[in-house]
């Protein structure tokens, strides 16, 4: 190969890596900036996603239109797309963008991103497979398709080196000029790419090495719906640990790198895919996947009869758990991309190929976003995916001829038995549920599902109403019109709120009550006429809920307020409300937003309270150990902070619960009754959380 050749095929690596690489590195750094305005719930990512999947479609619609072009129109058209782009730079949204409430919270996101960043990353979309097919013929013989694998590799890198690099040492106005200088710098390679290809329509001639033969129908579908399988499994897995653990970037990144590392494998060599040997693997990952779903009905199953299952919760520990799930969805996308890179056309037909697989991604996308959220009333999507992957995997062997295999190996269909089985008991377990006469209704929207359970309908004492946010109980509510104001579950006898309101009651009146999160308005059963108390809450459908089936708020003989939208959104935007107390008590599922603990966070709170305000904490968590948190933040602001640790089971849906109160107070601190009844809080570091670095690794248990 001559020295110019050599030149036009780095240029055009380097152009083709930088564009991945930005391509991705813009997509967590993007929707780390936007998470906190619309209450940090894992929906948040699955939006961001269903929009870059949307941008990567546009950008691959254009890059085949653009190729169809007659040559002397190619160069001039992209290289203005390009400065356009560049005039538009930089990327991170001002806070006029702030939402001022939680509704049509997808739109908004979308309407964000694409006033944001929607020019460059369509431009950085169309890279891919514009260089490819400019490669193809300008260097006909050569395969064009290890480009690919060179662009996944950058955007794996990208993804690896935000959260280890990026998110931890750079704030998030700088992380965005970064990635404007890197964006300049791609935009310099690519017009030099296309200022030297050969400019040639790609209809002109055949280009490449593999016979240019149309692509059936049988083609097409698996352009389309294999990428489609692949985007859902990315998007429920990412929701379902999110969900449960945290929403932060670095579980965002753990399954997209994964989702890009088969990319990489199938793409670069199609020798690495073995259809059988991986089919294999993926009915083992399943059979793995649905013991831990079983694991979780026991759990619950257990709990609500009042009994311990030892065996779920060694499956539930998160460093178990979510290895099991991640590994399950690289096993399922290796599948799936490996089918794909099979069905591979000539580089002829090159860009209407990446078109359909944008396709197919962009509806796998809309999908989790926009349709399953409002479609399904509990998760369903999970369970569906599973069932294809395994459908895939059987046709795969089938194909391929699986008699051999089962033939050498009675263990093997003994495990085939038991996926089967187990699939079943999960089916019945979930179709049941689904008709379980204890739930009264269920939602799903953006921010989660929500399900109202009335239980002991025939015992009078403890007959009530449980609200439940995912598989988390958020709340309970005795029906007895004597009892419905007593407080439960984490707010009850001996919990954090209920000392606390006790010895506030002894020095203040009437109070003013701050509580970030409604659940079932349990908070309301301590606030007094003469007081105050206002809710922040993000999700309309928990305040429909809660107007609907629980009457804590109705009771209530104080002025209430709710205020709709992210609580910090909210409180930044208000006055001073002098708060005696305020509550953060926002879950989604068992996951905290991490925005609502940070030293940011913390600031905008003590705004709004009184000198000697106490702002209340409630850090039980299955998954995550808080305390060195808060205790870090406290320190941080020369504050004290007080533990207050509920292990005991009282009354019917009485829950342990850990509160820590974070306050300037000495007369708060130093009274002997709190100093009689809080819990140490012994930590072994202090942690500091702020809105631009947050590391669950240091909180796992």
């Amino acid at each position: 190969m001559q020295w110019p050749q050599k030149v036009y095929v780095v240029l055009c690596a380097v152009a083709v890596f930088l564009s991945a690489f930005l391509l991705f590195l813009v997509q967590p750094l993007i929707s780390k900036a936007i998470l906190p305005w619309f209450g940090g719930t894992p929906a948040v990512w699955t939006t961001c996603m269903l929009f870059f999947q949307t941008g990567l479609l546009v950008g691959y619609f254009y890059a085949d239109r653009l190729v169809h072009l007659e040559p002397r129109w190619q160069r001039p058209i992209h290289i203005l797309l390009l400065a356009a782009a560049i005039a538009l730079l930089p990327i991170v949204p001002s806070d006029a963008w702030k939402p001022a409430d939680g509704r049509w919270p997808a739109l908004r996101i979308l309407l964000v991103l694409s006033v944001s960043v929607g020019l460059p990353y369509l431009v950085l979309s169309t890279t891919g497979p514009l260089l490819q097919a400019w490669f193809a013929a300008t260097l006909p013989g050569r395969s064009p398709y290890r480009l690919y694998a060179l662009s996944n590799a950058g955007s794996l890198l990208a993804l690896v080196a935000y959260p280890l690099v990026l998110e931890r040492w750079l704030e998030v106005p700088a992380q965005g000029w970064l990635w404007s200088a890197g964006f300049v710098l791609f935009a310099v390679c690519c017009a030099a790419v296309a200022w030297w290809s050969r400019w040639q329509s790609v209809g002109d001639e055949e280009s490449g090495q593999l016979p240019g033969y149309p692509p059936q129908w049988r083609d097409w579908a698996a352009w389309l719906s294999l990428p489609m399988i692949a985007v859902i499994a990315l998007l429920a897995v990412t929701q379902h640990v999110c969900r449960d653990i945290a929403v932060v970037p670095f579980l965002w990144v753990v399954p997209l790198a994964l989702y890009l590392l088969s990319f990489i494998i199938c793409f670069d060599r199609e020798r690495w895919y073995a259809g059988r040997f991986w089919s294999l693997l993926v009915l083992g990952g399943s059979l793995l996947v649905m013991n831990v779903m079983l694991a979780k009905f026991l759990d619950q199953f257990f709990q609500e009869i009042g009994w311990t299952w030892e065996p779920s919760k060694v499956l539930r520990r998160v460093y178990i758990e979510a290895p099991i799930y991640f590994a399950w969805l690289f096993l399922a996308c290796m599948l799936c991309h490996g089918e794909l890179v099979r069905r591979k056309p000539a580089p002829k037909y090159l860009t209407r190929f990446y078109l359909a697989l944008a396709a197919g991604g962009a509806a796998g996308g809309c999908l989790s976003a926009l349709v399953f959220p409002y479609v399904f009333a509990n998760y369903w999507e999970l369970y569906l995916v599973l069932g294809a992957v395994l459908g895939l995997s059987l046709w795969v062997l089938y194909r391929d001829g699986w008699e051999p295999w089962f033939s050498r190996s009675w263990a093997l269909c003994g495990a085939f038995f038991v996926i089967a089985a187990t699939a079943a008991f999960l089916w019945s377990w979930t179709f049941g549920e689904t008709f379980d006469n204890t739930v009264v209704t269920r939602v799903r929207n953006f921010y989660g599902m929500l399900t109202v359970r009335e239980w002991y309908e025939n015992e009078p004492q403890k007959h009530g109403f449980a609200l439940y946010n995912g598989h988390i109980l958020h709340g309970y509510q005795f029906a007895d019109p004597q009892r419905r104001r007593l407080p439960t579950t984490y707010y009850d006898e001996g919990s954090g709120p209920q000392i606390v309101m006790q010895w506030l009651r002894k020095h203040h009146s009437p109070l003013r009550i701050g509580v970030i999160g409604l659940g079932t308005g349990t908070l309301a059963a301590y606030a007094e006429e003469g007081d105050y108390i206002c809710f922040y809450e993000i999700n309309p459908d928990v305040i429909k809920v809660q107007n609907e089936y629980f009457t804590y708020l109705k009771d209530c003989p104080a002025e209430k307020h709710i205020e709709l939208g992210d609580a910090r959104v909210q409180m930044e935007r208000q006055e001073p409300q002098q708060f005696d107390v305020l509550f953060v008590d926002a879950f989604s599922g068992d996951a905290i937003p991490a925005h609502l603990m940070t030293r940011e966070a913390l600031a905008v709170y003590r705004r709004h309270m009184k000198p000697d305000g106490l702002v209340m904490f409630h850090i039980s968590n299955r998954y995550l150990d808080l305390l060195p948190v808060v205790m870090g933040l406290a320190q941080d602001a020369g504050l004290s902070a007080v533990r207050f640790l509920d292990s005991e089971y009282g009354d019917v849906f009485s829950s342990s619960s850990d509160w820590v109160a974070v306050t300037a107070s000495r007369n708060f601190t130093e009274d002997p009754e709190i100093v009689e009844r809080q819990t140490a809080a012994v930590v072994d570091r202090l942690i500091v959380w702020t809105d631009h670095y947050s590391n669950l690794f240091e909180v796992l248990h």
